[in-house]
C-alpha cells in the first residue's frame, strides 16, 4: 500500500465557494463522488454492438478492388438497395473512391479487416470518406418545456407535444446561464434562439400522453425557467439507426485543405465504427455529431496531412451535443487534437484508449493535451482508463464543467514528441468548474516536476484557472480550484497517494461505468490504473496493441 496524504487542497466540499448545494455524502462505490457532480453512465448501443449476419451485396474486388478503377457508384449503389439490418461487404481489395460514400439506413458497410479492405479517397474536393446520416441545420424550431426539467427527471412537460412522436430523436436545449458558460459561440454546433444555447442533451422520445412526453435518459442537469428550456428535432427528417462501419481502413490520398472527415456520423442513434484503421485526415477522423449512443471502438485514428491548428487534424470527436456516447479501447496517433469533446452534452464515456503524441507541428515543444475540451460547455462526461500523457479543458471558446477524470494514466510525457513547455497532466484553464479527478497514476516515474502552477512553464501536475482571458496565460480563474474534486490519486512525483482530507470513503470502485472487466482485457488486470495497489500501473489493451502491432 502505498503512504497517504491530504495534501495538495480540498475539493469543492471541503474548501472553497462552491455555488452547488451540499447534497451529503457520495453512495459507496461512486469513488467518493458527490451526487450533484456525476451521474449513472450507461453509454453506448444498449446491449452492445449488434453482429449483423445476413449479407445482402459483396463487391465485386475483381473489377474495383484494384486501386485505380473509381468504386464509388458500385459501392453507394449497393448500400442503396441494402434492405435495412443487412451488410453490404467489401471483400478485401484497394478500393477508389472519388466521392463520399452516404449511408442514410440501418445498414452495415463491412470489410474484410483493416489490412485487407482499404478505401482510398481520391478527390481533393470531397468532403470525407463515410458519412452515416445527413448534416441539420442549427435553427430547429424548439418548442418550450413547461415543467419536468430537474436533474433526473425521466418525463417532460411541453407546451404543445403535437410535433413529436415516439422513437424521435431530440434535443433539450436552455439559453446560456453566464454562472457557467463563459462563451456561447462555437456557433456551428449550437442553436442561437434568443441567445446561444451551449447546455443540452439528446435522448429518444419513449412516450407520449397529451403534451408529456417520457425520455430514454434521465435529464443531466436541472434547466431553469428564466433560461427558456426548449425540445426540438436534431433533425428535420427522420433520423438514421442501427448503422455501422467494420472492419476495414480508410484514408484521403490528397489534402482536402480544410475541416473534412474520414468516417462522420451525424444524427444519428445506435450507429457505430468498429474495428477501422483510418489514416491522413484533413479535418476529423471519426467525428460523432449529434449523436445518441453512438460507438467508436476498436480502432487505429492516427496522422493528419496538417498537424497545425485549425480544425485539420483531430482524431475522435463527440460534437453538437452528442450524447451517451461510448469511444472505448481505440488508438489514437500523432494528431495536433487527438480527443476532443466540442459542445457535447452528458452520459459520453472515454474509456481505455491509448492516446499519444498529440503534436503542434509548427511548434513541437509546446506540449499538446491528448484529450480535452474546446467548445462550451460538454458537461457530465466520464474519461476512465485512458493511457494518455496530457488532460485538458480548454477556455477558448468558454470552458466545461461536472468532467469526471477516473482511473486513468497521466505521464506527463509523449512518447516521441519531446516538449519543454505546457508540460503537465492536467491543463484546467478557466471556467472549467466542478471537475472530479478521483484515483488516477499521474506523471512519469523519474521526471522532475511539480505538483501545481499556474502559469509559469514549470513541468508540473496540475496547472488551474490560467487564460481567464484570451492569450494571457497568468489571467487566472479561481473557481477553478475552490471546485476541483482531488481524491485518491497517485504520483510519481511526490510517489503519495493524495486523498481529500475531509472526505472518508476511500472506496474506489473499478470502474464508474462498467459492472466487471471488459473482455478485451482478458487475463490482463482491472483496472489498468489503480493508486492503492504497488505498482499502480497494469496493461492497457490498446497500449499494448500500439506497442506490438501498430507503432512505426
Amino acid at each position: 500500500m502505498w503512504s497517504c496524504t491530504g495534501a495538495s487542497g480540498p475539493g469543492a466540499k471541503s474548501g472553497g465557494t462552491s455555488t452547488l448545494p451540499d447534497s451529503g455524502p457520495a453512495a459507496p462505490g461512486t469513488g467518493a463522488i458527490p451526487p450533484d457532480r456525476r451521474i449513472a453512465w450507461k453509454p453506448g448501443i444498449p446491449g452492445g454492438i449488434p453482429r449483423r449476419t445476413q449479407v445482402c451485396a459483396t463487391i465485386n474486388a475483381a473489377s474495383y478492388g484494384n486501386g485505380t478503377t473509381d468504386a464509388t457508384s458500385a459501392i453507394q449503389a449497393a448500400i442503396d438497395a441494402c434492405p435495412e439490418g443487412q451488410v453490404v461487404r467489401i471483400p478485401a481489395g484497394s478500393y477508389r473512391l472519388n466521392d463520399t460514400l452516404q449511408i442514410s439506413k440501418g445498414i452495415v458497410l463491412r470489410g474484410d479487416g483493416p489490412t485487407a479492405t482499404k478505401l482510398l479517397l481520391g478527390n481533393a474536393g470531397v468532403d470525407g470518406v463515410i458519412q452515416i446520416g445527413s448534416d441539420a441545420p442549427n435553427d430547429i424550431p424548439g418548442v418550450a418545456v413547461q415543467s419536468g426539467y430537474t436533474k433526473g427527471s425521466t418525463e417532460l412537460v411541453l407546451r404543445d407535444a403535437s410535433s413529436f412522436k415516439v422513437g424521435q430523436i431530440v434535443l433539450i436545449d436552455q439559453k446560456d446561464d453566464p454562472s457557467l458558460v463563459a462563451t456561447g459561440d462555437c456557433e456551428f454546433f449550437k442553436r442561437n434562439v434568443g441567445g446561444f444555447r451551449s447546455l443540452g442533451q439528446i435522448f429518444e422520445i419513449v412516450s407520449k400522453n397529451g403534451n408529456t412526453i417520457g425520455i430514454s435518459s434521465p435529464l443531466y442537469h436541472t434547466y431553469l425557467a428564466n433560461l427558456s428550456p426548449e425540445v426540438s428535432p436534431i433533425h428535420p427528417d427522420d433520423t438514421v439507426k442501427n448503422a455501422g462501419v467494420e472492419d476495414l481502413y480508410a484514408t484521403r490520398t490528397s489534402d482536402f485543405g480544410g475541416q473534412g472527415f474520414i468516417i462522420h456520423i451525424v444524427a444519428a442513434s445506435e450507429s457505430w465504427v468498429k474495428n477501422v484503421e483510418t489514416e491522413k485526415v484533413s479535418g476529423r477522423h471519426v467525428s460523432l455529431e449529434t449523436c445518441y449512443r453512438c460507438e467508436l471502438r476498436d480502432s487505429y485514428l492516427h496522422d493528419a496531412w496538417d498537424n497545425n491548428p485549425g480544425g485539420t487534424a483531430y482524431g475522435a470527436s463527440l460534437d453538437r451535443h452528442s450524447s451517451d456516447n461510448l469511444i472505448e479501447n481505440n488508438v489514437v496517433y500523432l494528431l495536433n487534437i487527438p480527443i476532443v469533446m466540442s459542445v457535447s452534452s452528458g452520459g459520453n464515456v472515454i474509456a481505455y484508449n491509448y492516446v499519444d503524441d498529440a503534436i503542434l507541428a509548427d511548434t513541437p515543444a509546446w506540449q499538446m493535451a491528448d484529450i480535452g475540451t474546446h467548445c462550451s460547455f460538454p458537461y457530465m462526461e466520464l474519461i476512465e482508463g485512458n493511457w494518455i500523457a496530457h488532460a485538458a479543458a480548454d477556455n477558448v471558446h468558454g470552458g466545461a464543467g461536472f468532467l469526471t477524470f477516473y482511473r486513468n494514466y497521466l505521464s506527463g510525457q509523449h512518447l516521441s514528441v519531446p516538449a519543454t513547455g505546457n508540460v503537465v497532466s492536467f491543463d484546467l484553464e478557466a471556467n472549467a468548474l466542478y471537475v472530479n479527478v478521483v484515483g488516477n497514476v499521474l506523471w512519469k516515474q523519474g521526471v522532475t516536476g511539480v505538483a501545481e502552477t499556474q502559469c509559469d512553464e514549470t513541468p508540473a501536475l496540475y496547472r488551474l484557472g490560467s487564460y481567464l482571458e484570451a492569450g494571457d496565460m497568468c489571467s487566472n480563474d479561481p473557481r477553478v480550484g475552490k471546485t476541483l474534486f482531488r481524491h485518491g490519486n497517485f504520483d510519481f512525483i511526490r510517489n503519495q497517494v493524495e486523498w481529500d482530507p475531509n472526505v472518508s470513503d476511500h472506496d474506489l470502485p473499478p470502474s464508474l461505468y462498467l459492472s466487471s472487466k471488459p473482455a478485451f482485457f482478458g487475463s490482463r488486470p482491472w483496472p489498468m490504473a489503480d493508486p492503492t495497489r504497488n505498482p499502480p500501473l497494469g496493461t492497457l489493451p490498446a497500449k499494448e496493441r500500439f506497442d506490438t502491432e501498430l507503432k512505426r
